[in-house]
């Protein structure tokens, strides 16, 4: 539904635009991802909402995205179970994130862990898409350094008190890992 919807209006708009048939095959990828995306916020936003974890889950989210897009991992082939997967997990994740509690000797264990994941894996390419070394090199650097960036605001936040919000922050970067796992595989 997601891809004839994009397909539809990506073949109106390049008709009116009188796009070539490579534009138009960007546009309604384009609009694919935006569709997509769209109902994947919606969704998560409603969910959380609901379940009052808002908070926690698009914490957890924005700890995940930056090790995702940095380091890879793993994709699901359809439209339908990767949206399923993409609201499931964060609510999980933002729900757990209530229920325990890190301490700063756990937040150590966990960043130690994923600093030596990450060191060791490096950088995942998709079978799609693969990268050249120097690509490789540069999102792993890139990574480490958003890695880095996240272990600090996380000690902050575990120290100032907000152990839910550290939680989601432990949880978000045990799943980027995971993932990259994963994909390793």
């Amino acid at each position: 539904m997601i891809k004839s919807i994009s397909a539809a209006t990506g073949r109106a708009l390049a008709k009116n635009a009188e796009y070539t048939e490579d534009k138009e095959e960007i546009l309604v990828y384009m609009l694919t991802r935006l569709i997509a995306n769209f109902i994947f916020l919606t969704l998560l936003f409603a969910f959380s909402t609901f379940l009052e974890i808002t908070l926690t889950t698009f914490v957890a989210l924005v700890t995940f995205l930056p090790i995702r897009r940095t380091f890879g991992g793993w994709h699901v082939q359809n439209i339908y179970l990767c949206l399923a997967v993409s609201v499931a997990v964060p609510l999980a994740i933002g729900y757990i994130a209530t229920l325990i509690g890190f301490n700063m000797i756990g937040l150590g264990i966990v960043y130690i862990l994923a600093y030596g994941i990450a060191l060791r894996i490096g950088v995942v390419d998709n079978k799609n898409k693969r990268l050249k070394e120097s690509r490789k090199e540069k999102f792993k650097k890139q990574g480490l350094i958003s890695l880095t960036i996240i272990a600090v605001i996380n000690v902050l936040v575990l120290l100032y008190g907000n152990v839910f919000v550290s939680n989601a922050m432990v949880l978000g970067t045990i799943l980027g890992f995971f993932n990259l796992l994963i994909a390793e595989k």
